[in-house]
């Protein structure tokens, strides 16, 4: 007799699909010029204030939503020109309950350039927003 019996795998996924929540897209914009340094904060939170568990899954850009302009690995992109961090979970910024997602971007000589950022987020909690911010510092 088998000491563990694996469940259904179609009520397993169901279960599964059930709880993880995928947010709506998020954008934001900034223009870098050469030197200029960007935190770049996307924040997602619970409606409920209740803890949740997620991922970011996120896009920079550079001048407009390409492939070939993505940073860091986009053909167009010359990443001797950009210094880039993360993405990273900062327990600094974060309250112990929402997921807050940073990167670190410095334009070191790529012009005057415009980034965009796109992000969706997947968490494990039952309804969740989110708030995406750029601050250049």
């Amino acid at each position: 007799m088998p000491l563990f019996l694996a469940p259904d795998v179609r009520q397993l996924r169901q279960a599964i699909e059930g709880i993880v929540t995928t947010t709506a897209l998020s954008t934001a914009s900034g223009v870098m010029n050469n030197g200029d340094k960007a935190t770049i904060t996307i924040t997602t939170t619970n409606n409920a204030g209740a803890k949740l568990l997620g991922v970011a899954d996120i896009a920079l850009y550079v001048g407009s939503v390409a492939t070939a302009n993505i940073i860091p690995y986009g053909v167009s992109v010359d990443m001797s020109q950009w210094q880039m961090v993360g993405p990273f979970a900062s327990l600094h910024e974060t309250d112990g309950k929402n997921l807050v997602t940073q990167i670190y971007l410095r334009n070191i000589s790529a012009g005057t350039q415009t980034v965009l950022v796109r992000d969706k987020t997947r968490a494990i909690t039952n309804t969740i927003t989110i708030t995406s911010t750029s601050a250049n510092t």
